[in-house]
């Protein structure tokens, strides 16, 4: 794993002065993936090793980067680690609009019966009653960050 520094802009009194971004596999000690050079008390940061690792039923570990209560109307953000060939089987949230990003890998999204390929980049919304199964590909591991937003 190497963190690669990418400068973004000048910075401000509490904004963020570095972005770090990340290669290599899904590690249980990754650092934190923002740099804070101020003092806001309204600002929150952590590190990965602050983080527990929450695996779900089927293996995937699942990095809680905020929980339920933190911020009005998000109950989770979240950073999952799918290795070769695991899957979130498919599921539905009445009261839930999921937001995801694909950070790395590939795979396959599945909503309502519609099969969708998933590569690093892509984007997609899963809305409230919607049926959804991620798959990671048999050859490469899946990140996934996603935001998940009561409805």
């Amino acid at each position: 794993l190497v963190p690669q520094r990418a400068g973004y802009g000048k910075s401000t009194g509490r904004g963020w002065k570095n972005l770090l971004t990340f290669t290599g596999r899904c590690p249980n000690n990754l650092k934190s993936a923002l740099l804070d050079e101020g003092n806001s008390a309204a600002m929150r940061i952590h590190t990965f090793e602050d983080l527990p690792v929450a695996p779900l039923g089927t293996g995937i570990q699942k990095h809680m980067l905020v929980g339920s209560g933190v911020v009005p109307n998000v109950m989770q953000f979240v950073r999952a680690c799918f290795q070769p060939n695991q899957i979130a089987p498919a599921h539905a949230h009445p009261d839930m609009t999921e937001l995801f990003y694909i950070e790395s890998g590939e795979g396959t999204l599945v909503v309502e019966g519609g099969s969708h390929p998933l590569w690093p980049g892509v984007s997609f919304i899963v809305s409230p009653g919607e049926k959804h199964e991620i798959t990671s590909s048999p050859a490469s591991e899946l990140v996934v960050v996603y935001v998940s937003v009561h409805s």
